[in-house]
């Protein structure tokens, strides 16, 4: 095939050695000056690039009409189509499988921090359960410790059980009525209610802002992922433009040689006819 494309290409950069002088319209031997002589040679002139120029893009026509119709140029052509949907294709395979690949990572990467969202979530709630009941604990003995005492008898107990089963003796009662004071066990149970439910609140405020901190992580770590997303899809779309724009660089610099090319075979051939013309 390579001699194929090398005959082609020559015949489609003919051009002719011809003098085409029967084109010439005047005869300069009939110059009475040489002024007039230099006026008749710039017409000849003028006709015989034209009649040369008429000629040379017949044969080149002729040129690519045989070769469009050329059966193993039109089979090579067939194969370089073929093997450049081939290439689309493997390309296109390659794209699909990297973007396969990236939405597997993704997937994967987002079930990963779902998974460590939970995981934190149910951590934070857990540690959150823990601290109250600690709390709770805490609030109890400390309010065991309050009133266990009892300032009437001058006696302690060990639990609040003890110091209500206390209260509703006889013995106690006895020193009431003695001493003119009387205990209410209903405010005592509504003061530590309210105790219980005021240290409830505080600590439930600790655990509701706890959750809204890790739930403002995940939606940071949501928006860092999508960000990273176009950033990575812009690299590419500038990657892809660069490739372009140098491939049309490479294509003028090309277009630029063939046309010096061209132009420097032409005037090759031009001074060659000048030198034929001068031995005559």
């Amino acid at each position: 095939m390579d001699d194929v494309n090398y005959f082609y290409q020559h015949w489609k950069s003919y051009t002719t050695q011809r003098s085409f002088a029967w084109v010439d319209e005047y005869k300069t031997t009939d110059a009475p000056t040489r002024l007039v002589r230099r006026a008749m040679e710039k017409e000849n002139k003028k006709l015989r690039d034209a009649a040369k120029k008429a000629f040379t893009t017949e044969v080149r026509e002729l040129v690519d009409f045989v070769c469009r119709r050329d059966p193993r140029v039109r089979a090579f052509q067939r194969q370089k189509e073929q093997e450049k949907e081939k290439r689309r294709l493997e390309e296109e395979a390659k794209k699909r499988e990297k973007q396969a690949a990236y939405d597997a990572e993704r997937r994967a990467f987002q079930e990963q921090q779902e998974k460590l969202w939970a995981g934190n979530n149910m951590e934070t709630s857990r540690v959150a359960d823990r601290h109250i009941e600690q709390e709770l604990e805490k609030l109890r003995k400390k309010m065991d410790a309050d009133v266990l005492v009892c300032d009437l008898c001058s006696k302690t107990f060990k639990s609040t059980k003890q110091l209500q089963n206390h209260l509703t003796s006889k013995k106690h009662r006895e020193k009431e009525e003695e001493l003119g004071v009387y205990s209410d066990l209903s405010i005592l149970d509504d003061e530590m209610d309210k105790a219980l439910q005021e240290e409830l609140i505080a600590l439930g405020k600790v655990k509701i802002e706890d959750n809204e901190a890790a739930l403002k992580k995940a939606e940071a770590d949501r928006v860092r992922l999508e960000k990273e997303q176009k950033a990575a899809e812009k690299r590419r779309e500038r990657k892809e433009m660069r490739k372009s724009k140098k491939k049309d660089n490479v294509e003028k610099i090309m277009d630029t040689a063939r046309s010096k090319k061209e132009k420097k075979v032409e005037e090759e051939e031009r001074g060659r006819g000048k030198k034929g013309k001068k031995r005559r």
